[in-house]
């Protein structure tokens, strides 16, 4: 009979431990470190919890997963005992954390203490096993984290490239949604994720300022607000970017590495009505060829009363999928051709930037002739609009300059005619040729600007508010509202309701001709499906056009 040392048979016991955990799923693990820290019946101090810990994987598993706490704290706060991929949110998780990130500490003493109760803490691996699993959404099967790297990196370390907390908006002025920690390994150099998330809107809300804390290595970041009906096609947390939601979002608000801040202009905010669904892109890159990766975010929306603000900010980004950019050392120019026969009111420009990755070295706008030709240049992609110089080189990627008008004097473009850019690359060593993707190893070309609805794109000279005898009240309303207005003369009305992206929902009254006199026009939401939210009413009387917000509260 063949004998075999010790030290084989150790190799062999090891080896089928480790083969044993790794095939195990995500959430095997998690049930496993609860079983273990939290089955003892010392460690509720003396309360019950709302789930039995003592049963199988799978009773345990729908026990916890969207099941509302006992805790009335935690409940007034939308906490499940496992929310998700909301750590936030996830009381279980928020009970064991022990403070091992900001963002997880219980308000203490409303929420109880910190568990298990009279007991050690969870080691920080396997906190961070079951923030993971969360983060990832949570799912009863599969592998969403490899354990190896998180062991690995509370064992023996790696590169923290973490934000340091940072405040949260004072109660009753905004809100702060925190995710990660974000792992890369050390084979892994660039990875692009979504993240859907609900921040709990019960009201609609006006956000006049949001703010982002990034580290250094994170490339980009975009809040992506998705179109209506399309949230659903999406999981909670964490997602690869082959499930990218870009196709099905109505804009984002991007941002890059460092504190940024988009403090909008008097009388504007972005909007963002009940119910409304998140979901965030970011694109992070491991500086390192040997270390573990660690990164987090903190986004803060600074909010005010809707019906504060007399216009939405919207964003606009166009890009030209259609580039190639051979591998031979000589410059390439490729157009994008920015315009919209669709829209009814110029485009009043706050911010404008442009995107290319590294191989970029230069990128410019015009505004478009309604022939086509290029207009007046309104963009020099090497001129610093923040420093107010031209530094002789165009900054590629998240370090592109950004060209703002001041609030009190926005830029108007007609978007029947549009913008022209240009973008240039030198491919000196990348793949041949460069096209455009996602990853830092491709290209892109984009340019975006964020801006307001403006005057009539016919130039009519629009009324102001004040020398108007138009009413409309109730505002808000719920279910009828009435339009008065008075005209001095026979003259054509017309009258339209928009959405505050300037779509039109429908005529109220089609250019008709009515004599002097006042008049009241009543309208039911009904009829036009209206939803809660702000609306734009357009009033034109004789060619002169007034518009007045209307708010739904139904």
């Amino acid at each position: 009979m063949k004998k075999f040392s010790p030290l084989l048979i150790a190799f062999f016991v090891i080896s089928s431990l480790q083969n044993s955990l790794k095939a195990q799923s995500t959430y095997a693990q998690v049930y496993s470190i609860i079983q273990t820290h939290c089955a003892g019946s010392s460690c509720h101090d003396g309360t019950v919890p709302t789930f039995n810990i003592n049963v199988s994987a799978d009773s345990f598993y729908h026990e916890v997963v969207n099941l509302t706490p006992l805790n009335p704290a935690a409940v007034a706060s939308f906490n499940k005992i496992i929310t998700p991929g909301d750590v936030q949110r996830s009381f279980l998780l928020r009970k064991v954390a022990h403070g091992i990130s900001d963002g997880l500490k219980l308000n203490h003493p409303s929420e109880g203490l910190d568990m298990p109760s009279g007991l050690p803490a969870l080691a920080n691996n396997e906190i961070e096993l079951i923030r993971q699993w969360i983060l990832f959404g949570a799912p009863e099967t599969g592998n969403v984290i490899d354990t190896a790297v998180i062991n690995s990196y509370y064992r023996t370390g790696g590169i923290d490239d973490t934000y340091s907390p940072h405040a949260a908006p004072a109660p009753g002025t905004g809100f702060q949604i925190y995710y990660g920690r974000i792992f890369l390994s050390a084979a892994t150099r660039d990875t692009e994720l979504f993240y859907k998330i609900d921040p709990h809107l019960t009201a609609a809300i006006e956000a006049k300022e949001i703010s982002t804390m990034m580290p250094a290595n994170d490339h980009h970041f975009q809040i992506l607000l998705f179109q209506p009906g399309s949230a659903s096609q999406y999981p909670y947390g964490l997602r690869p970017l082959a499930q990218s939601s870009m196709e099905n979002d109505l804009y984002g608000i991007g941002t890059a590495a460092g504190l940024w801040s988009y403090t909008l202009p008097t009388g504007t905010a972005f909007y963002f009505p009940q119910g409304q669904l998140f979901d965030f892109d970011i694109h992070i890159q491991n500086p390192s060829l040997d270390s573990i990766y660690s990164t987090d975010l903190y986004i803060n929306f600074y909010t005010q009363p809707v019906g504060t603000a007399q216009k939405y900010m919207q964003v606009n980004n166009v890009p030209n999928l259609d580039i190639s950019i051979p591998e031979d050392g000589q410059p390439h120019t490729f157009r994008i051709t920015d315009l919209d026969s669709s829209q009814t009111q110029n485009w009043n420009i706050w911010k404008l930037y442009t995107h290319t990755h590294k191989y970029g070295t230069a990128f410019n706008v015009w505004l478009r002739n309604p022939d086509g030709s290029k207009g007046a240049q309104i963009y020099n992609g090497n001129y610093s609009y923040e420093d107010g110089y031209d530094v002789g080189y165009y900054r590629w990627g998240p370090h592109v300059t950004f060209r703002t008008w001041p609030g009190d004097s926005l830029f108007p473009v007609n978007p029947l005619n549009g913008l022209i850019g240009e973008a240039t690359w030198i491919n000196t060593a990348g793949p041949n040729p460069v096209v455009w993707g996602f990853s830092a190893l491709d290209e892109m070309m984009d340019v975006g600007f964020f801006y307001v609805p403006g005057d009539n794109i016919t130039a009519v000279a629009t009324v102001p508010q004040e020398q108007t005898s138009i009413k409309i009240f109730p505002n808000p309303l719920a279910d009828e509202f009435v339009i008065q207005y008075e005209i001095a003369d026979q003259q054509a009305v017309d009258i339209s309701l928009y959405d505050v992206t300037g779509n039109k929902i429908g005529t109220l009254l089609s250019n008709t001709n009515q004599p002097s006199g006042k008049y009241s026009l009543p309208i039911h939401t009904e009829q036009y499906h209206l939803a809660a939210g702000v609306y734009l009413v357009s009033v034109n009387i004789g060619g002169k056009e007034t518009t007045q917000k209307l708010i739904v509260t139904n």
